[in-house]
């Protein structure tokens, strides 16, 4: 099954991905490891505060649109069993980070 992704803000479908951050734990409620990749380089550390799942691994896709300059995150947790995407931040004119 295929989906195309569309802007919150606008519904255009000229999205685009600018930076994924990647939070992987050990074991839940555990220590991690934070992986971003974006524009500016790879960068890898222990900081689990921006981790959109409190107890699991979890995913966010920095994402702008290229019609209207709105960014926003799509963002993948677990929880309880589930995978829950949300979209997030969404923000005006702003660089995602």
């Amino acid at each position: 099954m295929n989906a195309i992704h569309t802007c919150p803000n606008c519904g255009s479908e000229n999205t685009h991905h600018t930076g994924v951050d990647v939070y992987s734990r050990i074991q839940e409620d555990d220590v991690g490891h934070h992986a971003r990749v974006d524009r500016t380089g790879v960068t890898v550390d222990t900081n689990m505060s921006g981790n959109p799942s409190s107890r699991r691994d979890g995913l966010i896709i920095h994402l702008c649109c290229e019609m209207c300059d709105f960014t926003h995150d799509l963002t993948v947790r677990q929880h309880k069993g589930q995978t829950l995407l949300q979209i997030t931040n969404i923000r005006a004119g702003a660089d995602a980070p």
